[in-house]
């Protein structure tokens, strides 16, 4: 359970900073018409990563760590719903205080999601502890 939770989270990882290439590819080149249909498969990503640990079997007691990762998922498709998305709506006009604003957001919440991984990652030693590995 521990392995293909981890899986899931490199992956998610993986996808999302892809995207943020992505959005900077797009930053220097104005052109943000390439943001929206990526930052939507990684949603998808995101939604069927999510339906996966819901169909998986708790195995030694893995019940709150797998509450855990689907905390992280939803947390992750808050952010791409709420601040990737906002990249999209750029313009090639906006000006750098507009992009910065996004930015910010996006730090903010990074904070927040690294709370979510770190609640994740402590629950997982608790695992590996009580399964003896």
């Amino acid at each position: 359970m521990s392995a293909a939770l981890l899986t899931i989270n490199d992956s998610v990882s993986f996808k999302g900073r892809e995207l943020g290439k992505c959005i900077s590819m797009a930053l220097r080149d104005k052109d943000y018409s390439r943001i929206g249909p990526l930052r939507q498969q990684y949603q998808d990503y995101i939604d069927s990563c999510g339906r996966a640990v819901k169909h998986m079997n708790d195995v030694g007691g893995s019940e709150q760590m797998r509450r855990a990762e689907l905390a992280v998922l939803g947390f992750e498709k808050t952010m791409v719903q709420n601040d990737l998305v906002m990249f999209e709506k750029l313009k090639p006009e906006s000006t750098p205080g507009e992009i910065s604003v996004l930015f910010q957001i996006g730090n903010k919440d990074a904070k927040k999601e690294a709370d979510f991984i770190a609640k994740f990652k402590e629950i997982q030693q608790e695992y590996a502890k009580k399964n003896g590995f």
